[in-house]
């Protein structure tokens, strides 16, 4: 994932003054910027992003009263700032539209990565919520045990009803959309393209992981660093617990041994360009550091051995 922030940068003026824009963080932001945490949507700069993140919102919201709502008064879901409660207007949607909530290569998760990382990416999203005051589920208490409950609790069982059902919604709230929104995009939004092509084609030249190019020999070498004698063995010799504990540590002990993890304000992270599955690097007590990773599971000592691997 790449900088986290809510970007008003690539919005429209008359947008921004719709929204009362006055330099500060407005409140309808703060829902919107959770959908699109949650949903991995990165920026709405096309229809494509806007329809995508009505979709998913659909999708990611189904056990709330979110479709229910829309359906039969056309508003949206309702949210809190400061214990104080609003409800997210369509029109309030619209106007965000130019909005960038993470500085990353891809405008959108693929659907597969969405689907996998959506517990993970709801986490964030009340994270970052709280932060700002800002709850949009109904918690029964605002420590990491009542978050992790309600989110379970609220995830969506994707079907094809589900997802017809997320459709016919997210064309309805786009048929209240201006097509000349989407044709009039601003000169910020095509900077910020070409920049992003370029950023891309840096990307394309980077080394690609394959763990198949490493002997059996190497392989066992990077388990035992990792873990003790016994549990290094069985994990080799079952393929199940090799996907959990095996491969994830060892793309990113390669990752460590070749300086594609940065650490700054922001946290721990691979460079743009690599992907991690934050789900499979969840520490015991919960959340993720992947400098805790790295230093519990010795990747110091392989830096000679992956170092220019690929």
């Amino acid at each position: 994932m790449g900088n986290l922030k809510i970007d008003y940068a690539y919005m429209g003026e008359q947008a921004l003054e719709r929204l009362g824009y006055t330099g500060k963080l407005v409140n309808s932001s703060l829902p919107v910027a959770w959908c699109m945490l949650a949903t991995g949507i990165n920026r709405i700069f096309t229809r494509d992003h806007f329809r995508e993140l009505c979709f998913r919102m659909a999708v990611t919201l189904e056990k709330t009263d979110l479709m229910e709502e829309w359906f039969a008064h056309g508003r949206l879901m309702a949210y809190k700032v400061n214990g104080i409660t609003y409800r997210l207007q369509p029109e309030e949607l619209v106007a965000h539209f130019g909005l960038e909530v993470v500085d990353d290569l891809d405008d959108l998760q693929p659907w597969e990565r969405f689907l996998g990382s959506l517990s993970f990416n709801m986490q964030t999203a009340v994270l970052i919520g709280q932060f700002e005051n800002m709850s949009l589920l109904p918690f029964d208490g605002q420590d990491q045990e009542s978050v992790s409950e309600t989110i379970d609790r609220l995830m969506p069982e994707v079907t094809e009803e589900l997802m017809k059902r997320a459709s016919v919604f997210a064309d309805d709230l786009l048929r209240n959309v201006p097509e000349e929104l989407f044709a009039t995009q601003s000169k910020k939004i095509a900077g910020k393209q070409k920049e992003l092509a370029k950023r891309r084609e840096v990307v394309l030249k980077l080394p690609k992981f394959n763990l198949s190019l490493l002997s059996d020999e190497m392989v066992m070498q990077c388990l035992d660093t990792f873990y003790m004698p016994e549990f290094a063995e069985s994990v080799k010799n079952d393929p199940e617990a090799f996907a959990e504990h095996g491969e994830p540590m060892i793309y990113l002990a390669w990752l460590w041994a070749n300086g594609f993890i940065i650490s700054d304000d922001y946290g721990t992270r691979p460079v743009e360009g690599f992907y991690i599955d934050d789900e499979k690097y969840e520490l015991e007590d919960g959340g993720v550091n992947l400098m805790v990773t790295i230093e519990e599971h010795n990747m110091d000592e392989l830096v000679p051995l992956l170092k220019g691997l690929f």
